[in-house]
């Protein structure tokens, strides 16, 4: 009896066994996302084309999308350069996008590929949307792409040419001092380069933070921040607050 028992016990872990091992085996790829390990050098060395482009309008082709150029890195034609625009079908698998108008991206491909995250390709989601103080990794790999390449390929690229990449550096070098709550409340940054400055080193971003004052008295503001970032290496300068930070205060305030 007890050998009989533990027989018929043997003979039913072993099916059990036998079909998870196929439920596993067979199982689509489609069920999960899992882009291959690679740096974004290697994503840049194996496409021939790489590109940030921003999403204009839907194509007759099912995934096909056309984008407008922001930032060319490599490979795009004569003919994309001049028109400024790129033809490009995104995948629709668990590791591929669903591009909406407006939306941004860093894309790594080849003519005719289906663009995918596997790929190195990336969606890059605005932090000016967000309420909250968050920042997006993705501008972080776009920072390395561009310093690659300045110092590698092509000297003319700088790190921060644009007003988003400013005010992510000056948000992800002020959190660790001031809080990601205070930075909240100094949103939207506005980020503008000083063009007349006579030297590369007062050619520089200059990032400030809504400042807030009580009606009632434009003397009690909440504080706000300034970040000076050098534009031809992403390195921040100077960090400063205008005014004290906190709450603001007036006469109708009640005491601490």
């Amino acid at each position: 009896m007890y050998r009989e028992l533990m027989k018929r016990k043997s003979v039913l872990m072993i099916s059990f066994l036998a079909a998870l091992a196929v439920m596993v085996g067979s199982a689509p790829d489609a069920q999960a996302c899992r882009p291959a390990p690679a740096s974004i050098l290697q994503h840049y060395e194996s496409k021939a084309k790489v590109f940030v482009g921003t999403v204009r309008r839907g194509l007759a082709e099912e995934g096909a999308f056309e984008l407008s150029v922001d930032e060319s890195f490599k490979g795009l034609s004569p003919q994309e350069k001049r028109a400024g625009l790129v033809q490009v079908s995104f995948a629709k698998t668990m590791c591929g996008f669903q591009p909406k108008l407006g939306e941004r991206f860093l894309v790594f491909m080849n003519d005719r590929d289906r663009v995918d995250q596997g790929s190195g390709s990336m969606y890059i989601w605005r932090e000016s949307e967000q309420a909250d103080a968050h920042l997006n990794p993705m501008i972080d790999k776009l920072l390395v792409l561009r310093r690659m390449l300045q110092f590698g390929k092509d000297p003319r690229i700088v790190p921060v040419p644009d007003e988003e990449t400013a005010v992510h550096l000056a948000m992800k070098a002020l959190i660790p001092i001031y809080g990601a709550a205070a930075v909240a409340q100094s949103k939207p940054f506005v980020a503008k380069f000083n063009e007349r400055g006579s030297s590369l080193q007062e050619r520089r971003w200059r990032v400030e933070g809504k400042k807030s004052c009580n009606s009632k008295s434009k003397k009690a503001c909440r504080g706000t921040f300034v970040v000076e970032i050098d534009k031809w290496t992403g390195d921040v300068l100077e960090i400063s607050a205008l005014t004290p930070l906190g709450p603001s205060t007036d006469n109708n305030s009640p005491a601490p």
